[in-house]
């Protein structure tokens, strides 16, 4: 039995080493493009959190909002995780600390900003919600430089390794 249970934890342990080390990028396109995908996602995440919003400003169900809170800050933190776990491949620290910073400030932003306002009852006034819109607003202020350091953070790799970022696709 303790050999079974010894085998059963071992194969475990292969298993975990092998799945964390494949999911580590090979290269640097590859690892740019994990990076890349992070900040894609949670543009979306933060859209879906935006549309749903908008909806509740005419049901007042505020708290509907929580989930889609959730699913933005348990992505986070997943990846902050995987972001710190990763392994630098020719000079990608600086492109890896700006998205680690990117992820830490996006998560102080959605507990300064989001929760406040999925904590609106339903009878908040017109005034209550347009509070929460300008504490969000200030809490947010900050993004536009931050994303914009993540992406001269991304040219300059790309530019050492010997690729070129696309430009993003305009959206109309």
């Amino acid at each position: 039995m303790k050999s079974t249970i010894k085998i059963l934890l071992t194969m475990t342990m292969v298993w975990f080493a092998v799945m964390t080390n494949a999911q580590q990028p090979k290269t640097a396109l590859d690892l740019n493009n994990r990076l890349a995908s992070i900040t894609d996602s949670l543009y979306s995440k933060g859209q879906d959190w935006g549309n749903k919003f908008v909806e509740t400003t005419n049901t007042r169900d505020f708290a509907s909002l929580k989930p889609y809170r959730e699913n933005i800050q348990h992505y986070i933190a997943s990846e902050l995780k995987v972001v710190k776990g990763m392994k630098d491949i020719n000079g990608s620290e600086n492109l890896r600390n700006v998205i680690i910073e990117f992820l830490n400030y996006e998560n102080k932003m959605i507990d300064n900003g989001f929760v406040p306002v999925e904590k609106l009852p339903q009878t908040a006034s017109d005034d209550d919600v347009k509070k929460v819109i300008n504490d969000l607003a200030e809490a947010s202020k900050d993004e536009a430089d931050l994303l914009k350091r993540v992406s001269e953070a991304q040219d300059s790799y790309a530019k050492k390794n010997g690729f070129t970022i696309e430009a993003p696709a305009e959206s109309h």
